[in-house]
């Protein structure tokens, strides 16, 4: 008799089934939350770096700038912060107006940085001197209905020698103040003008900028009244003069300034598009969101530290409803700070 021999197969029970196909889900999700996060990760590690990037550039621009603006007691820094009552001799005892500037601040000054184009120079002719200009605003001359803000920076090239023809292809002594050249140099237009042509976009993810001044130590006005060095958005030239004349010149005000303080807060181009009604990054320019600079003796908080208090906002639990724009978009927000010293041992 044949003797037949059956191979014992055991199958996969469905309990089995179950399981595997329950380990290989969570398997498949827990990939899959990995592969998000790092996506999250590098998506926002790449913003940080855009950010970055801006800010530096733009810093080490102003770096030269600074590095080499000339300061002169016949040359106008009115342009600058600066209280109402108080005017530089130069200007024939004319009272300047209050120039605090509240909300995003703007500065003008003449630098030794080579610049290109102006009213006697035309095309890309080459100039030794240039008149510098920085401002928050909207970049009109590419878009009519822009409202988104940005940087911009003016770099006109200008000589030395004064222009008899009054059309100050070259730098302008005073009495002729900054406002009263740019409107020589281009028609129409004021010193802080959105639409000046001569103006270009340097920034466009900054979209507040402040400054500040260092005031350097054992600083003595006339009176024989000593300051301590600290940060303040009025420098000791005037504030420290209770009543009567400047304690200096405005060019000499310099020498009581050791470093001008600059801060920018930045919103990279991808989280801006967040922010479906870009009217709302113009509402983050007020002082409720980002404050003005104030004297460290004022200040007991910050010290007076720009970058201190901005990020104190954007640290808030709260910030994005403050500012009614999207988490994501209010996650995305940098700020930035640098102190540029200041030259002034040849005043």
């Amino acid at each position: 008799m044949k003797t037949v021999h059956y191979s014992s197969r055991r199958a996969f029970t469905l309990v089995e089934l179950l399981v595997s196909m329950a380990v290989l889900v969570i398997i498949v999700l827990l990939i899959s939350q990995l592969t998000n996060s790092a996506s999250i990760t590098i998506g926002s590690s790449g913003k940080h770096m855009d950010a970055d990037t801006e800010a530096r550039i733009i810093f080490n621009r102003m770096a030269v700038e600074f590095a080499r603006m000339l300061k002169r007691p016949d040359l106008d820094y009115s342009a600058f912060k600066q209280p109402s009552g108080r005017q530089p001799a130069q200007y024939g005892g004319a009272t300047i107006a209050a120039n605090t500037q509240s909300g995003n601040d703007q500065l003008a000054f003449y630098s030794d940085t080579i610049g290109y184009g102006s009213a006697s120079l035309k095309g890309d002719s080459k100039a030794p001197l240039s008149l510098i200009a920085y401002q928050v605003g909207y970049d009109l001359t590419n878009d009519p209905n822009s409202k988104t803000p940005v940087l911009r920076r003016m770099g006109k090239g200008l000589g030395w020698e004064p222009d008899n023809s009054k059309t100050y292809g070259s730098v302008a002594y005073l009495p002729i103040t900054l406002n009263a050249m740019v409107s020589q140099l281009a028609p129409n237009y004021a010193l802080f003008d959105n639409t000046n042509p001569d103006y270009k976009t340097a920034g466009s993810q900054v979209f507040r900028m402040e400054y500040t001044y260092l005031l350097k130590s054992n600083t003595t006005d006339p009176s024989g009244k000593t300051f301590a060095g600290k940060l303040s958005p009025i420098p000791y030239w005037d504030s420290s003069m209770a009543t009567g004349a400047s304690v200096h010149t405005s060019a000499n005000g310099f020498r009581d300034i050791a470093a001008i303080v600059v801060a920018i807060a930045v919103m990279d181009s991808t989280s801006r598009v967040i922010v479906n009604d870009y009217s709302k990054l113009s509402g983050l320019q007020a002082t409720s969101i980002f404050p003005d600079a104030k004297d460290a003796s004022n200040d007991g908080a910050y010290k007076g530290e720009i970058v201190a208090a901005w990020n104190a906002v954007v640290n808030d639990p709260n910030f994005a409803t403050n500012a009614n724009i999207p988490h994501t978009a209010a996650q995305a927000v940098r700020v930035y700070q640098r102190y540029f010293y200041l030259n002034t041992q040849q005043l």
